[in-house]
């Protein structure tokens, strides 16, 4: 009986961290997302740079007395990181990426290695991931990503006749 229990617990807790938004929210293919990124990079993650004093502050006032019918947006680390490869775009001269704040977003991890797909940032100097930027290692799922996204940035010449 405990260890039925302790299972139960475990996959309600692992649900916990599961991203819910209504409506859900779905990913898109990753050719659509090569075909709309102004960039596509595996970067390797250096650094997690912590919230500022200020964005330290404004999160606790927030979950201490949050605001009532009042869309925000949490305050996120940034991440540093270096350019293993541009597969589409240029070489992007900043090297900050915004880290998620939530389970919904993009969270990076330091020393490690991800496919990122991006805008050009237009107001700020950090890189906004999209969704669908996934980590890159020697999983089934992340080589199989990784070769639908090259093949759909490079796709095969037709034949000549």
């Amino acid at each position: 009986m405990r260890t039925v229990a302790l299972v139960v617990l475990t996959f309600a807790s692992f649900d916990a961290f599961a991203c819910r938004m209504n409506p859900p929210r779905t990913a898109p293919s990753y050719s659509d997302l090569a075909n709309t990124s102004d960039l596509i990079a595996i970067v390797h993650v250096e650094r997690i740079r912590p919230l500022s004093p200020e964005d330290e502050a404004f999160m606790e006032r927030v979950f201490i007395d949050p605001p009532v019918n009042v869309v925000i947006r949490l305050p996120t680390t940034s991440a540093e990181f270096s350019t293993v490869r541009v597969l589409k775009g240029k070489q992007p001269e900043q090297f900050l990426i915004q880290n998620g704040a939530t389970n919904c977003d993009v969270y990076f991890l330091e020393d490690k290695d991800y496919l990122v797909f991006a805008q050009w940032p237009s107001s700020s100097d950090e890189i906004v991931p999209l969704y669908g930027t996934f980590p890159i290692d020697q999983s089934q799922h992340s080589l199989a990503a990784l070769a639908e996204v090259e093949s759909s940035l490079n796709p095969p010449n037709p034949a000549r006749p």
